[in-house]
């Protein structure tokens, strides 16, 4: 993660601007990226003010930290976790969203409202949640346009700190971190479990469907797989599997055994060729699953289809 300046305001940058790169590796990093008043970098923990903005900002790419961005100034957006997750939220001062690392994002805003975000390591959210509301699941990306109960508190302990000189550094963010959360798990209890789908919608399973075939002769990893939904990947496989039938990786199997299946009408190819294009590790490999599945050998299927 790129790190940020450890104190100073942007505007004194010679450029007059400043990027959070630490907050998501994204198209807006390369135009323009999130300019920022002030931010604070210790490691992977970063705490940054983002400015209010009349253009068109857009943000894609997949988190590299766990964070949260605490709305200031309202503001409206089209996107969220995951690439089939679209949809437009209004967010008013006090609300906010939380993501994983990992975690695929995509919004676009016209006009963007000021914010305060944190980013962490993973380790340190789980070390937090410990001590927290266990009813509470922090392992998928929340949003919530409720408000939190100490919203505007929290603004104000954040912007000080932003102010101050940070004698007190990670010690004092960490603490102030904690309560961000304490009151975040205490608004997450009152609204539905974002874990309590019990399927993947028609869109999602077309994305990744064309994912897996468009990749088919690649190693395909499950947590990128999940990513693209916006889910961890325990989540993803329940949810898959609820959805399609197979897990995750019967489902991929299937798909390459379709790929064998087509290419087999190609008579100059050999088995290796097609076992390679397949994505198969070696052609005693896709012979073995081949036949599981489809009942037959590999030549044999082709005399009989093909012949």
């Amino acid at each position: 993660m790129d790190t940020l300046p450890a104190s100073g305001d942007a505007t004194q940058q010679a450029t007059g601007q400043n990027k959070v790169q630490g907050l998501m590796e994204s198209k807006a990093d390369i135009a323009g990226g999130f300019k920022i008043c002030k931010a604070w970098n210790h490691g992977s923990f970063t705490i940054a003010a983002l400015p209010a903005t009349d253009n068109e900002t857009e943000v894609t790419g997949t988190s590299k930290s766990d964070g949260i961005i605490l709305t200031q100034q309202g503001y409206r957006v089209e996107g969220g976790f995951g690439n089939c997750r679209a949809k437009t939220v209004i967010f008013s001062p006090g609300d906010f969203s939380f993501y994983q690392a990992g975690i695929y994002h995509h919004s676009v805003s016209k006009y963007r409202g000021s914010a305060l975000a944190i980013e962490f390591d993973h380790s340190l959210r789980r070390q937090i949640s410990k001590e927290l509301n266990p009813r509470v699941n922090l392992d998928e990306p929340r949003t919530a346009t409720s408000g939190l109960k100490n919203g505007f508190a929290h603004q104000i302990m954040l912007s000080e700190f932003l102010k101050s000189d940070w004698d007190a550094g990670p010690l004092k963010a960490q603490c102030l971190l904690t309560l961000l959360m304490s009151d975040m798990c205490s608004t997450l209890a009152e609204l539905p479990d974002a874990s309590s789908t019990r399927s993947l919608d028609a869109r999602s399973v077309a994305r990744l469907t064309e994912y897996i075939d468009t990749h088919v002769d690649e190693k395909i990893h499950i947590h990128h797989l999940a990513a693209m939904v916006g889910v961890s990947q325990f989540h993803f496989a329940r949810l898959f599997k609820e959805t399609t039938g197979l897990p995750p990786h019967q489902f991929i199997l299937r798909h390459r055994i379709e790929k064998v299946k087509d290419l087999l009408g190609h008579p100059k190819m050999s088995l290796a060729e097609i076992s390679y294009c397949a994505g198969f590790s070696s052609q005693s490999h896709m012979s073995t699953q081949f036949k599981k599945l489809v009942g037959m050998s590999p030549n044999l299927y082709r005399k009989t289809a093909f012949c």
